[in-house]
């Protein structure tokens, strides 16, 4: 839909519209649990890990930026979905291991509503759009799934739905 006027027959299509926020809640979703269960098999250099995988998915973040800015100076990607995966994966890394500080980040990240500060930083937490965006997942919407995601991890153990015909661990792994 990178267009001057927006206005292509899918941007309007309701199962389109729906299918996207159901993907996008989804992958959201799937990323926080993952980052519990990445946690769970290899507690010791997870942070490490983590920090590394987020800063790697920081720089394609960047990347796009870029490149959207180069093709589309007037509507580009500030703060897209790699952007937000790549800061709130790493935030919720310190969290992962316990459920309880997990609950407390989930019903504060519903409450809180993040101050006008400056249009770069607006961006970030969905304070307010000051710019036409093309890809933008600010942390105010975004962050509940995936904390939403980590808390379902954290307490659910699909060790137990592990059916050899059904292979949910692989399953799981081939949705994300």
């Amino acid at each position: 839909d990178v267009s001057t006027n927006y206005k292509t027959s899918y941007s309007n299509n309701d199962i389109v519209v729906a299918s996207g926020i159901i993907a996008r809640t989804l992958f959201i979703l799937l990323a926080g649990y993952s980052v519990y269960m990445n946690y769970k098999k290899d507690n010791k250099i997870h942070l490490s890990k983590r920090v590394k995988r987020s800063l790697e998915i920081l720089g394609h973040g960047l990347f796009i930026t870029g490149l959207t800015y180069l093709l589309y100076p007037d509507n580009f990607v500030r703060f897209g979905i790699l952007h937000f995966l790549a800061l709130a994966t790493l935030l919720i890394s310190f969290i992962a291991p316990y459920k309880i500080i997990t609950i407390i980040f989930f019903i504060a990240s519903l409450i809180i509503t993040y101050p006008k500060i400056n249009p770069f930083i607006d961006t970030i937490t969905g304070a307010n759009i000051s710019s036409p965006m093309m890809d933008w997942f600010p942390l105010n919407n975004w962050m509940p799934v995936i904390l939403l995601g980590l808390i379902t991890s954290q307490y659910t153990d699909l060790s137990m739905l592990d059916i050899p015909i059904l292979k949910f661990d692989n399953f799981i792994t081939d949705i994300g």
